[in-house]
């Protein structure tokens, strides 16, 4: 389960395992309907809020794979990140992938997951030694190529979020920000994301 996303139909299969080694019990009867006195989302529910505490399958399944999926994007130097950007995402990070490439079943389970992930997780920028292309930092990340203004062939463009700061200090510069980006509005409004 912390390898390979199940399909849906692979566990209600499970489930129905599960459910019926809970519910059929002891029959009078073979051909006898079980009577389920409990909904399943109350026998799911953790045994100090009053349920058996079974654990709900697709939600564990997809838990685990986050695990992996977050390990992969938070530990750079792990040797797992390693050879799959080797293969995966040479050029970019974990939350830019090619997805066009064959898939092994493990980075596909993390393909289908990443939105999940992507929509739930976020950096606090302190330091701003993270990158501004390949890495979440603001909300409006996922459209910043769509937004970039292309500059003249000899422009620098930032390499880190730090980049985008007046020099010396934890402050936006605004005037690169508008000249780089469209709709900078939007960008003004990540000074919340600053700490120390």
């Amino acid at each position: 389960m912390s390898n390979i996303l199940f399909s849906k139909k692979f566990i209600a299969k499970l489930t129905t395992i599960i459910r019926n080694f809970w519910w059929t019990g002891v029959k009078e009867e073979a051909h006898s309907k079980a009577l389920c006195l409990r909904a399943w989302k109350d026998i799911c529910t953790p045994k100090y809020d009053g349920g058996l505490g079974i654990r709900n399958l697709q939600a564990m399944n997809q838990a685990l794979i986050l695990m992996a999926a977050w390990r992969i994007a938070d530990q750079p130097k792990n040797f797992l990140h390693a050879v799959l950007k080797s293969k995966y995402f040479p050029d970019s990070s974990i939350w830019r992938p090619n997805t066009n490439t064959p898939k092994s079943a493990f980075w596909a389970s993390i393909i289908k997951i990443l939105p999940i992930l992507k929509a739930h997780s976020f950096y606090q920028i302190t330091q701003g030694r993270i990158s501004v292309w390949s890495t979440p930092w603001c909300k409006d990340w996922a459209h910043i190529y769509d937004a970039l203004i292309i500059q003249p062939s000899e422009f620098s463009y930032p390499a880190q979020v730090k980049d985008l700061w007046l020099t010396n200090q934890q402050n936006w510069n605004n005037q690169l920000i508008d000249s780089l980006f469209q709709a900078c509005h939007n960008q003004k409004h990540t000074n919340h994301l600053l700490a120390g």
